[in-house]
């Protein structure tokens, strides 16, 4: 019996970061909120049910960076949603805090925890009237709660701890579990009662969808995937430079990639967050010092003049260091590692195909 959940999950264990959203809004002094994360924290998430929460108390509502010259014209103290506002440039990160700190409108954000935004949104971070949430991953008891909530009935606490090892509380992460459980006809219900029905160990298509199409790519062009993923963001010119024209092309044909512009650089970036992470987590050393050699190269070639060049020359020639440990569980509990605890200690059951990303 494969669980249905229709529409998006429930928001359990994230009422309360709600709660203080709601609260900040109705304060005069308190001109924002600042929501923190690491990337399927659910953030995105978050900041859309606090838009129509306050939609449907007769708020204003406005969304995204495009809609900061409607502030003026919108009825009372609208809301203004950013969403990933480390992306965005500096003089909208500027307008949007002098709207808040004026009262124009209550400035509710979200930004990455892993990367460092414009410089005016340090200011936006340190000011005193602006409430600073950050997104933690979902305690073992979280997602009981939400498992029983998602699948209509109680859960097996083995289905509880194995979906919390495996997803290290990421929202994500976990709806992907119980998906690819689902669709591996590994879970199931009896006597209302949901168990995991046979051994399962999670797939490399778990970790994001995009990953299945890497495998209709030639090797050249998976391996430039992997490249992106292990130093990304990449400046468009600087990417052009470290890899073959063709492979990336390919890649970006395959829909893989998502282009941005930040501070007037063109930007490219992989499109799923968590194919990123599966990638760069499973370079091989040899080819990580071959990426970080040729930006390096390309870096001093066209003379690393902008922020942050020096310090990429820098790794660069320094070459790859320790593997990035990404979504450690809090303290307090065993620390289970994602993806690469998926990836490198796994046990496969009868009938259950190899998981590596070998292709």
């Amino acid at each position: 019996m494969t669980p249905v959940h229709a529409g998006g999950w429930p928001l359990t264990d994230r009422r309360r970061p709600l709660r203080r959203i709601a609260d900040a809004a109705h304060r005069g002094d308190v001109f924002g909120v600042v929501v923190s994360g690491c990337a399927g924290m659910g953030k995105t998430r978050l900041l859309t049910e606090a838009m129509h929460r306050a939609v449907k108390q007769g708020t204003a509502a406005l969304w995204g960076a495009a809609a900061i010259p409607d502030v003026a014209a919108a009825p009372g103290r609208p809301v203004l949603c950013l969403d990933d506002v480390h992306l965005l440039d500096g003089p909208a990160v500027t307008e949007a805090l002098r709207l808040a700190t004026s009262g124009a409108a209550f400035v509710l954000c979200t930004a990455s925890s892993e990367e460092p935004g414009p410089p005016p949104l340090a200011a936006l971070n340190a000011s005193d009237g602006f409430t600073q949430l950050t997104l933690e991953p979902l305690s073992c008891e979280g997602i009981a709660e939400l498992l029983a909530e998602v699948l209509g009935g109680q859960v097996d606490g083995a289905l509880v701890h194995w979906s919390w090892r495996f997803s290290g509380g990421n929202p994500m992460l976990l709806r992907r579990l119980v998906e690819d459980m689902g669709d591996r006809a590994a879970l199931g219900e009896k006597h209302g009662l949901w168990r995991l029905e046979r051994w399962w160990t999670p797939g490399w298509r778990l970790s994001a969808p995009e990953l299945a199409k890497l495998r209709d790519l030639d090797p050249e062009a998976r391996s430039v995937a992997q490249g992106l993923a292990l130093c990304e963001p990449w400046e468009t010119g600087l990417a052009e430079l470290v890899f073959d024209a063709d492979a990336l092309a390919a890649v970006d044909g395959a829909g893989l990639l998502d282009a941005e512009v930040v501070q007037r650089r063109h930007r490219l970036r992989l499109r799923d967050p968590l194919c990123a992470r599966v990638l760069a987590d499973t370079v091989q050393p040899l080819h990580a010092r071959k990426v970080h050699r040729r930006l390096a190269d390309a870096l001093e070639g066209i003379g690393a003049r902008r922020r942050g060049d020096g310090a990429r020359l820098a790794a660069g020639r320094r070459g790859p260091g320790r593997a990035r440990r990404t979504w450690r569980v809090g303290d307090g509990h065993p620390r289970f590692l994602f993806p690469s605890c998926l990836l490198r200690t796994r046990k496969p059951g009868p009938g259950v195909s190899d998981t590596s990303l070998s292709w």
